[in-house]
Parts: C-alpha cells; structure tokens; sequence
C-alpha cells in the first residue's frame, strides 16, 4: 500500500533523488536587488494517495508560481515532498533544514536582500530560514512558530516519519527546530510580516508565542480555518508595497480582527476590490460552463 511516510516507497524515493527546487532569474536593469525563496507548504499535494502524489510529480508544482514578488533578482522555489515541516529537508542530497540553508545560502546573489515567503509549514520554514539567513523580510501565512505537538500525537501516521527523523537528529547530535521564537527574538532585524486566520484554534495558539515580539508584525482575519487570510488577488498587492507601509498598517489594525473586504479595501482600494470581486464572479461562472 502507498505510503508517503514510508522512507522506503518507491515513488517517493525516486522523487526525493531529484532537485526539487526550482531557481528563476530576472536579469533586466530594473531587477530589484532581491532573492526571494518560496517554500511550499504541507498542502502541497492533496489527498496523501499514489494518484495524487502522481499527478503533482507529473505537474511539477511549486506553491507561489501564481502570485509571486515581480522584478526581482532571483527566485528560489523549494517543496518538501513528504511534507513534514523540512525535517527531511529537500532531496536526498539537501536532506536537513541546516544542509538545505546551507544551499539556499550559497545560492543567493551577491547585493541580494533575502526575502522569504510561505504559508502553513512553509510558513513556519520561512520565517526559519530568514533567521538563518540573516533575511530583510518574511512574509509569513497561518504559519507556526512552534511544532512541538507533532510529537505529541501517538496515533497520526502522518507524524511517525517526524518522530522518527527527530531521532536521528538527537542521536547524530543535529540542530532541531521544534520551537522558533528564540530564533526570532535573536533576529530583531527582521522583519516579519505575519497573516493569520484570528478564528482558527491552532492559528491562536501559535499567534500567541509572538504576541509580544516587535518585529513581527500581525494581521488577524475574521475566519476559522487554517492557511485563510486575504482575498488571493491582494496577495501580489502586498508583495509590492513598500514595506514601511505594512508596519504603519499593522500598527493601525493592532491585531484587531478584519476581514478580507477591510484589508483588500487598505491595500488595494474600494474600485479595484469590486474590480477584482466582479472579474472572480465571471471567471468562476465560465469556468461552470455558465453564460
């Protein structure tokens, strides 16, 4: 039976031997002086089945290729295929968080500010690795700060490669990452830009250990389901906004809870909110077959 957990699946060793990282450059004269690394998150393949894990290596997905920072030096995708928060890393080569960031460290341009994005699991690495990394900025969504329950759970399959990788890291006397925060308050440069649902028990917990931390700066959404922040279409408006301005917008908002309607209305004004509305509403009814 196919297992993605199972070090030992065929599929999944064939695939953890390749690369999987993807490196586009931008070389014009108006590149920004940017590298900006994209992690995947543990959604990025859904059901946990052979077709599913199929069709994503047929397709070769990489999350953030559709709204994504523009005229930038580098971008650097990366995706953890058996999506245990990078533990294992990338590829059989890149097989640890610190052998990974080692790579992405020697591959950033000379000049190059790093920028780092993720959501969920690639939140919780994007905000690591920036630390690491000595990042400008993190653009952090509905990701975690700490994973230590993943070994609290004795009954989740999907744990047990985790648990069993967090094992070997003791054993071989390896850094483990379970909890950010000290991370965090030793990179007081950074700045992180951090989006979560406010409804979402998870996402309170985790919002709760950098309550009182200066650089991370938080938006709460009204909704209750884990990774559900802004409209899709604001994403790329964020991304391009001077990033004194989402700190004077944070300080505005002060964690109170807003909607998706109230932030697309901040960033990207009432006319280009319904613009953008009306375009979803037709696209969705097309794509039905309706007319």
């Amino acid at each position: 039976m196919f297992d993605i957990w199972n070090e030992n699946e065929p599929l999944v060793r064939q695939q953890y031997e390749k690369d999987n990282f993807l490196i586009r450059d931008y070389d014009k004269d108006d590149a920004k002086p940017y590298c900006v690394i994209y992690f995947s998150s543990n959604g990025l393949y859904y059901p946990n089945t052979e077709e599913s894990f199929c069709n994503f290596v047929k397709s070769d997905r990489y999350e953030w290729k559709t709204h994504h920072f523009h005229n930038v030096r580098r971008e650097i995708y990366v995706r953890d295929i058996v999506k245990q928060w990078y533990i294992t890393g990338i590829n059989s080569r890149l097989s640890s968080i610190d052998k990974m960031v080692e790579w992405l460290s020697d591959n950033i341009p000379a000049g190059c500010d790093v920028i780092t994005v993720g959501n969920s699991a690639g939140g919780y690495i994007a905000v690591l690795a920036a630390c690491l990394l000595n990042a400008r900025y993190a653009y952090d969504f509905s990701g975690q700060f700490s994973i230590e329950d993943a070994l609290e759970d004795k009954d989740a399959s999907h744990n047990a490669l985790f648990k069993r990788q967090v094992e070997r890291y003791r054993k071989n006397g390896e850094k483990l990452y379970l909890n950010i925060a000290e991370y965090i308050k030793a990179a007081p440069d950074l700045d992180i830009f951090y989006f979560y649902p406010a409804l979402c028990d998870e996402d309170k917990r985790q919002s709760a250990l950098v309550s009182d931390m200066e650089n991370v700066h938080a938006f709460a959404f009204r909704d209750d389901k884990h990774g559900q922040t802004m409209y899709n279409f604001n994403l790329e408006d964020v991304f391009e906004m001077e990033p004194e301005r989402l700190v004077a917008l944070s300080s505005k908002f002060g964690r109170k809870v807003i909607s998706r309607m109230e932030f697309s209305v901040c960033v990207k004004g009432i006319t280009g909110t319904v613009r953008e509305i009306i375009r979803k509403i037709y696209k969705k009814r097309f794509a039905n077959g309706d007319r």
